[in-house]
C-alpha cells in the first residue's frame, strides 16, 4: 500500500517591494510542483496565484497536492511585501529582521526602517 505523500519542489518564500504609499503590488513566483512514487499527482488547492496583487506585509500562501490514493502534501510559504525604495543588497537583511521582530515603521526619506 502507498503511504508516501507527494514530494514538493519550489516551496520558497517570495519578496517584493512596492513604492511608498502605493499599498499593493502584483507578485509572481515559480509555482510549487510535486512528484509522487505512484506517478499521479494533483494540485488539490492553492490559496493564491502568481500575478495577483498583495498588500504591504506578509501573506501566507498554501498549496496542497494529493496523489492517486489520497496521500496529501502541503506547501506553505510567505509573500512579503515591503514598502519603500530598498537597494537590492539590503532587502534580504530587512526580510530577516521582519521575520523575527514586530514591524515598526519610521519614515526617513524614502526608507522604512524595521527594528
Amino acid at each position: 500500500m502507498d503511504d508516501q505523500p507527494p514530494v514538493i519542489q519550489n516551496c520558497n518564500d517570495v519578496s517584493a517591494t512596492v513604492g511608498l504609499n502605493r499599498g499593493a503590488v502584483e507578485v509572481s513566483w515559480i509555482e510549487p510542483t510535486a512528484t509522487d512514487n505512484s506517478g499521479i499527482v494533483n494540485l488539490a488547492f492553492r490559496s493564491r496565484s502568481p500575478g495577483q496583487f498583495f498588500v504591504v506585509g506578509s501573506t501566507q500562501v498554501t498549496y496542497r497536492f494529493t496523489d492517486g490514493v489520497g496521500n496529501v502534501a502541503t506547501c506553505v510559504f510567505d509573500v512579503v511585501v515591503i514598502e519603500g525604495n530598498y537597494h537590492s543588497c539590503c532587502l534580504l537583511s530587512t526580510l530577516k529582521l521582519y521575520e523575527k521582530t514586530k514591524l515598526y515603521r519610521y519614515r526617513d526619506s524614502d526608507f522604512l526602517i524595521l527594528i
